[in-house]
């Protein structure tokens, strides 16, 4: 729909509760809610228009909102550097807003905006009342994050290597909850939900050199590592190694999209195969595991935003001859 933007001269809502509903319906992470769960989502936002040049977030300052752009255009920069234009049906501040940092993030209008505007502290609310609205942004996200990560042609962030977990005699269900704690995304959560978690994720063993995926393979679960080493390789970009307490394949997963990358055992391998649709039974009960998941990708989205922003300030500095 559009939406005449020089009508907002009195600052009345244009856009009646039911034509809210049908926009956040087009929505990346909503596009899957029920009418009734978009009715309540639309009962929170808020309509806002900046003109040309206005700033929709200050640099230095926590975003405390996100803004779902209806019409219009707005420009992302980090560190003064720009990190991209998005336009309709993109969000501004969810990966700042989600992360909790500090710095916030900047945008400003390249064009007049019609945007919905929602309360980071609101939304929390909301993630913690419907397990289907987690979903829907921990896909988002995903599929953000590996966006990035293919254009970086890397597939992952770096992180420390960890020691094989011992897994002879097959891993009993507190192995498995002990090697989840380990992990960034899973150490704080309860212990019943790490039972559950746990529980979800058969113990599956790999020989080494055997091919675990193709690019291009449907992807309907992950993998975690608990003893040996699998390595990555993208179409382009060097290959990862995977070792123990490590998830692999897990973007994918919660993004609905085909690997992009092939996978193999470098050594024998013992791993948890998770299935996003065990992780999201847990929400249910557990919605703050969807929480922190979510805080975890934004917090990985960020880094990679980070990275690439560097290596375009070091390419400028440094061309190629």
């Amino acid at each position: 729909m559009r939406v005449d933007l020089s009508a907002y001269t009195d600052g009345q809502p244009r856009v009646s509760p039911v034509q809210r509903s049908l926009i956040l319906k087009t929505l990346p992470g909503f596009s899957h809610l029920s009418g009734g769960e978009l009715a309540v989502l639309a009962s929170f936002v808020r309509e806002r228009v900046f003109r040309k040049g206005e700033v929709l977030l200050e640099p230095g300052q926590p975003a405390m909102s996100i803004f779902l752009l209806v019409e219009g255009e707005a420009e992302m920069f980090l560190d003064g550097q720009s990190i991209g234009v998005f336009g309709s049906r993109m969000s501004v501040g969810g990966v700042a807003a989600l992360s909790r940092d500090p710095r916030g993030a900047h945008a400003v209008a390249r064009t007049d905006v019609f945007a919905l505007e929602l309360d980071a502290e609101e939304m929390d609310e909301l993630f913690e009342d419907n397990s289907n609205l987690i979903v829907g942004v921990l896909g988002a996200l995903a599929r953000t994050l590996r966006n990035l990560q293919e254009k970086q042609g890397g597939v992952a962030v770096s992180g420390k290597m960890h020691p094989d977990y011992p897994a002879r005699g097959g891993l009993t269900l507190v192995d498995k909850m002990f090697v989840l704690r380990a992990t960034e995304n899973f150490k704080e959560v309860s212990i019943e939900a790490l039972a559950d978690l746990a529980d979800g994720a058969p113990e599956v063993a790999f020989e080494a050199g055997c091919r675990i995926w193709r690019r291009g393979a449907p992807a309907n679960y992950s993998l975690m590592v608990v003893s040996g080493r699998v390595i990555a390789t993208p179409p382009e970009g060097r290959p990862q190694p995977f070792t123990s307490r490590w998830i692999v394949g897990g973007l994918d997963d919660l993004g609905n999209l085909p690997r992009w990358y092939d996978l193999h055992a470098d050594t024998d391998t013992v791993a948890l195969r998770l299935k996003s649709a065990a992780l999201f039974d847990v929400f249910e009960d557990y919605p703050d595991v969807g929480l922190r998941m979510m805080r975890g990708l934004a917090r990985g989205a960020l880094a990679l935003q980070e990275r690439g922003v560097a290596r375009e300030v070091r390419s400028s500095r440094f061309p190629r001859a």
